[in-house]
């Protein structure tokens, strides 16, 4: 009868442990993985479908991250096909510092100025490289979440 019990409970804890690690890992999914899926989405279509332009680096904010290193984040200005200035502001931080008043390749969607990106091969490789972390970072939480349940 005891060890009846105990085995019942045993794998109680197994599914329990599973609808909680699927329940982590669907949140994981939604908050991280969604979020750069779209950013990459959206990077590929403006770069199919968008508007070609240059833009001009005019202003430079300067921050230091965690490590205390100095990271920098260009704002960018560039002219629709019907002259109307646009200002884009870049989330990612780079540790390298551009270059005032130079020129980079901008693609924005013609019915929406507001949605543009840079348009050089770096920032389309660093959302790939944030997808590519992820997906580890994923690999590593399945991996531990099941050792966790059918090993304890």
């Amino acid at each position: 009868m005891f060890f009846k019990f105990k085995i019942n409970c045993m794998i109680n804890n197994i599914y329990f442990d599973i609808i909680v690690s699927l329940i982590l890992l669907f949140a994981f999914y939604k908050i991280a993985f969604a979020k750069v899926l779209d950013e990459l989405k959206q990077a590929r279509y403006l770069k199919n479908q968008g508007v070609r332009t240059k833009g001009k680096i005019v202003n430079i904010t300067e921050s230091k991250d965690m490590d205390g290193l100095k990271t920098y984040r260009p704002v960018i200005e560039f002219k629709t096909f019907d002259e109307r200035i646009f200002s884009l502001q870049i989330d990612d931080a780079k540790m390298a510092k551009p270059i005032l008043n130079s020129f980079v390749p901008i693609f924005y969607d013609k019915d929406n100025p507001d949605n543009a990106i840079i348009g050089n091969k770096s920032s389309y490789f660093f959302i790939i490289a944030k997808l590519i972390f992820i997906l580890l970072v994923f690999c590593f939480l399945v991996f531990i979440l099941i050792k966790n349940s059918f090993y304890s």
